[in-house]
């Protein structure tokens, strides 16, 4: 695209004031043109069937939906089309759900102004962005998942969700004793005493 050129963005948003509050921050702060909004998956699935933009704006939260099932439908089918998603939250679950689905930029909500459009210029100039915060929460969990071995990290992953033992056991098909013969392991490896210290250190929900 000619720099000279407005990049075109869709916004994924339930809420109508912040539809409107991020249309008019990109649009008199950047070089940017809000062509499209949209409250759910199905309403944005047919945005995208008449006109692809240049990049995609989803909330985590949308109302009884999952921001990250329409992440990972778009990456599926239109691989091009670069994505970020922006929360309130910015627990390492969502961030590490990003980095698996190869999401292209993660920013909270918090964040400063100035951020929020660093985010979308790296995007533009092709470059991934997670929110620079977030960034030394994301450190701490690679850091430990380094001690790991594969099922530990699996395990790992659905803790820092604040999953029970029992409800790892059904996602991974293992036993619920096996799950928590791993989670002392997985303790001892991350020097954690109980589920409250592991998720205070981990999980970063502030």
């Amino acid at each position: 695209m000619n720099s000279n050129e407005q990049h075109t963005i869709y916004i994924v948003d339930d809420h109508d004031m912040l539809q409107i509050g991020l249309k008019n921050f990109l649009e008199s702060k950047s070089d940017s043109k809000v062509i499209g909004t949209a409250k759910t998956i199905d309403s944005t699935k047919a945005l995208l069937d008449s006109q692809l933009p240049d990049l995609i704006i989803i909330d985590v939260e949308l109302a009884n939906e999952n921001g990250f099932d329409l992440a990972a439908y778009i990456k599926t089918t239109f691989p091009e089309l670069k994505i970020v998603m922006y929360s309130m939250h910015d627990e390492n679950d969502y961030i590490l759900k990003a980095k698996e689905l190869k999401i292209d930029g993660y920013i909270s909500k918090a964040s400063e102004s100035e951020e929020f459009l660093k985010c979308i210029k790296n995007i533009y100039s092709g470059n991934s962005y997670i929110e620079e915060r977030l960034i030394q929460n994301q450190k701490v969990i690679d850091e430990a998942m380094c001690l790991l071995t594969k099922k530990e990290s699996l395990i790992f992953q659905e803790m820092i969700q604040g999953k029970s033992n029992a409800e790892i056991g059904k996602i991974l098909n293992i036993s619920k004793h096996s799950v928590e013969v791993y989670v002392t392991t997985i303790y001892e490896k991350t020097f954690c005493d109980n589920r409250t210290e592991f998720l205070s250190k981990y999980r970063f929900n502030k």
